[in-house]
């Protein structure tokens, strides 16, 4: 890349989140210094495997490869192994259509390759994911930091809270992946690769679609005030994902409307007004009591540290590509009927993690990871072995 070149396209990087590379102009980092994000993942990963064999063992459980499909992963796995339904009946509680194929299809395709049993594959992945997420995040971080930086970003997010559903059959590491690979993508203007990683998290869950916006509305910009027309294919790339699954819903199903009534009925991420409206109504003293004033708390924390968060993202000066992003995954993470897992569900913001590393102070990054991983690694314990195992799907 041309000093000229370089200079053209950081002059836009303010108006429009775009660039073409990391902050000295380059496209490439050198192969060494992605030791570092490997080796926090893979440690990441040790620890939580560690610490969870050892609770299973003082509390002598077995099914060690169990715990990789509680929940959430039991449904992933049902859908690999026998597909989808022909109708919207409910099963187990709920509905294998209220569960993306991106997960499934690449658990089916580990376990054809490798002829592992179902269980090992999916331990297998998830592993495999949650590690690439940390080197995903740190990716992201050189794009607009140096290397000490995108270091703490990666701890930061390979050991905060909610990244114990790294370690599981679940969604959101393939989603940070995907989310990393296109907003590195929109500031290196590789319009198609943007808009191909879009439309594959328009296969991995309702929050995908904050990745199809945020790739949707930079690409717009782009063609409309720099005339850029190559833009053009992330507009269009980026969409593809989630109306083929629209599509596929509407012929399994034969209603046009099959994803809106999974959403409604099964209580996932897509159904915005009614939680909303009866967590407001919890905080005036309305309505039920118990599991619900619970997740008004849980709900009200999670808000207030995305809040912080989005102010340091502000004050960071990160792209607005980036907070666009953010914003619209706080949208769906706070829209969906179990505020108790919007924590959870904010894990894919990974700007965040990138705003938090740059104003962190160094002296307190041992200890700001040592908390986090320590409630890190007891979410892990409750949703492994805790009363969730009863309830995990048994087809």
């Amino acid at each position: 890349m041309d000093e000229a070149t370089t200079t053209v396209r950081r002059a836009r990087s303010s108006s429009t989140g775009t660039d073409g590379g990391r902050p000295d102009g380059s496209d490439r980092w050198p192969p060494g210094e992605l030791v570092h994000p490997l080796a926090v993942g893979i440690g990441a990963r040790v620890a939580a495997l560690v610490s969870l064999s050892a609770v299973m063992w003082v509390v002598r459980r077995g099914d060690f490869l169990g715990r990789f499909v509680v929940w959430d992963g039991a449904w992933y796995l049902w859908v690999s192994r026998e597909g989808y339904p022909q109708t919207l009946a409910e099963e187990s509680g709920g509905s294998r259509l209220g569960f993306f194929p991106a997960l499934p299809a690449l658990h089916r395709l580990v376990r054809t390759v490798t002829g592992l049993d179902e269980r090992v594959a999916a331990a297998v992945l998830a592993t495999l994911l949650g590690v690439a997420a940390v080197v995903a995040v740190w990716l992201l971080a050189r794009e607009v930091a140096d290397r000490e930086v995108a270091d703490v970003a990666a701890l930061v997010f390979a050991f905060s809270p909610a990244a114990y559903v790294l370690g599981i059959l679940y969604t959101e590491s393939l989603l940070v992946v995907l989310a990393c690979v296109a907003l590195v993508s929109l500031r290196r203007e590789r319009w198609w690769l943007a808009g191909a990683a879009a439309a594959v998290a328009g296969l991995t869950r309702v929050s995908g679609l904050a990745v199809v916006g945020t790739v949707v509305v930079v690409g717009l910009v782009e063609v409309v005030r720099h005339r850029r027309a190559a833009a053009l294919w992330a507009v269009g790339l980026a969409p593809l994902g989630f109306v083929a699954w629209l599509a596929l819903l509407w012929r399994r199903t034969g209603d046009p409307l099959a994803f809106a009534t999974v959403q409604e009925t099964f209580g996932n991420e897509a159904a915005f007004l009614t939680p909303t409206i009866r967590w407001l109504g919890l905080a005036v003293g309305i309505g039920g009591e118990g599991d619900l004033r619970a997740d008004l708390t849980v709900a009200g924390v999670t808000v207030a540290v995305a809040g912080l968060a989005l102010v340091w993202c502000v004050r960071r000066r990160v792209p607005w590509s980036w907070l666009l992003y953010t914003g619209l995954l706080t949208v769906f993470a706070f829209g969906s009927e179990w505020p108790h897992n919007s924590l959870r569900y904010l894990l894919p913001a990974v700007p965040v993690a990138v705003a938090l590393a740059m104003v962190l102070p160094r002296r307190w990054v041992g200890l700001w990871v040592g908390v986090s991983a320590a409630c890190m690694l007891a979410l892990l314990t409750v949703t492994s072995i805790g009363p969730g195992e009863l309830q995990a799907v048994t087809p």
